[in-house]
């Protein structure tokens, strides 16, 4: 619940949740099920005091992104500033419910010819990486000195979705071998689509290896639907329908690795035969998520829907920059901030 601040106060133990009265409060933390705070209140405090790991960037901005009170409003004037607001692929960034924008499906908004914006920066990604800086990155500081990027840039902001891919092929997969082919399918996609043109960089990241993206998503826009696009040595195909759907066709290629974006699995029920089906695969899944919270509530439905066991998170080196505010608590909220996979045995 969200109103005047000023008329309201924490919970005491965790100061993550906010209450109009002392008897909201009683009533909210009555109970030990997942809808009570009593099951969650710990939980929140552990939670919580993340907060200065998942704020730690080594961007000149990244004090004022991170920062609790960053809100929409504040979002808007740094993209502003940026010179990005409204334009390429930053065009979701930043929205309010009130912008027209949200009411078109994903991939209304595709911007081929000038994703990023940004001179610089769009001159700097059409260029290779430096072969002997590639083995060095391992987080946005390394990235951004490989690639010589100044750190007032925020392209992190929208690389966040190639570099997360990157890093879980290098640490699940253990890279690639040159020549290798890696299949990649991504699930549950939204905004994703209309991100096409910075997994360019994955491809850059990876030179040697030929890289085919397959992208799952319900009631996009017919412009995206069944399309392909090449990016070089990356090729991404958009498909509009419930993954579990697809992968039953014969023709169907075994990806090598399945990812998830802010997969807010306990949000909704559609991923329950998915994640069916990529247990009987035996593929290696992996999902990324705002909070632990979010992942504890996929953990829980997970095993009891779908008898799926999950991997502990790790904190994603690659997650956004950006700071979001929750309606339901003051947990930090960061886009791809950590990373579970899937425990099929």
């Amino acid at each position: 619940m969200r109103a005047e601040q000023q008329l309201m106060f924490y919970c005491p133990l965790c100061c993550a949740v906010l209450y109009c009265s002392v008897e909201c409060q009683r009533e909210d933390t009555h109970g030990s099920t997942c809808q009570s705070h009593g099951f969650w209140c710990s939980k929140f405090l552990t939670y919580m005091k993340d907060t200065s790991t998942l704020s730690d960037f080594p961007f000149e901005f990244s004090q004022e992104t991170s920062s609790a009170d960053f809100d929409a409003t504040r979002y808007r004037s740094f993209l502003k500033e940026k010179g990005v607001l409204g334009e390429g692929c930053w065009l979701r960034e930043g929205l309010t419910s009130s912008d027209k924008v949200q009411s078109h499906r994903y991939g209304r908004y595709l911007d081929l010819e000038n994703p990023y914006v940004l001179p610089v920066e769009s001159c700097v990604l059409d260029e290779p990486i430096s072969v002997d800086c590639q083995s060095s990155i391992v987080d946005w500081a390394s990235y951004y000195k490989c690639r010589e990027l100044d750190l007032s840039s925020p392209v992190a902001i929208l690389l966040q979705w190639p570099l997360t891919v990157f890093f879980i092929i290098q640490n699940v997969l253990n890279g690639t071998e040159p020549g290798n082919e890696v299949n990649i399918d991504i699930v549950g996609v939204e905004k994703e689509v209309e991100l096409v043109p910075v997994f360019k960089e994955l491809g850059n990241l990876l030179p040697e290896s030929k890289i085919d993206i397959h992208m799952f998503g319900r009631h996009l826009h017919p412009q995206v639907k069944e399309k392909t696009w090449s990016f070089g040595s990356v090729v991404v195909s958009v498909h509009n329908e419930l993954y579990h759907k697809n992968v039953c066709a014969p023709q169907a290629q075994t990806p090598h690795l399945v990812i998830g974006f802010n997969a807010g699995i306990a949000a909704y029920s559609s991923w329950i035969p998915t994640i069916k089906k990529l247990k009987s695969m035996k593929v290696p899944t992996y999902f990324t998520d705002y909070c632990k919270s979010s992942i504890e509530l996929s953990r829980l439905m997970l095993k009891d829907h779908c008898d799926v066991m999950t991997s502990d998170p790790i904190l994603n080196p690659f997650r956004s920059p950006i700071r979001m505010a929750s309606s339901d608590h003051d947990l930090p909220w960061f886009s791809n901030a950590y990373i579970f996979g899937l425990e099929c045995t």
